[in-house]
């Protein structure tokens, strides 16, 4: 492989997970495009066109979190290889987890805080 391209097929799949939910988020909003009334287009004004745009972006963006989940491992893998290791283990997955429990802490952390502020 070529270490210029190194990471090429990642970028892709985040390129079309982030554009084709984008595309399906947006498409919600045809229904109006459309017409009011929805008896003349009743695939664009139904519970079907609604349902299937989520099915087509639940495929989308499930693309997105494998890949982010690699592109982290890679990280942790690379710089724990550049900083000295004292028992040789490898640190970069050992840390994953560490990583990955980070945004459900914070999540809470968030809604703790501005919960308050919103309900006002």
């Amino acid at each position: 492989r070529n270490p210029e391209y190194r990471g090429k097929g990642r970028v892709c799949v985040i390129c079309v997970g982030v554009t084709g939910s984008t595309i399906c988020f947006g498409l919600h909003g045809v229904q109006h495009l459309v017409g009011s009334s929805s008896s003349h287009h009743p695939f664009f004004g139904g519970v079907v066109w609604h349902t299937l745009l989520q099915i087509v972006y639940g495929a989308f963006v499930s693309l997105i979190f494998p890949v982010l989940d690699g592109l982290t491992i890679d990280y942790l893998e690379y710089h724990s290889n550049s900083d000295e290791q004292i028992d040789g283990s490898n640190s970069g997955r050992r840390s994953y987890g560490k990583e990955r429990l980070h945004g459900p802490v914070w999540w809470a952390v968030a809604n703790l805080l501005l919960s308050p502020l919103l309900d006002r």
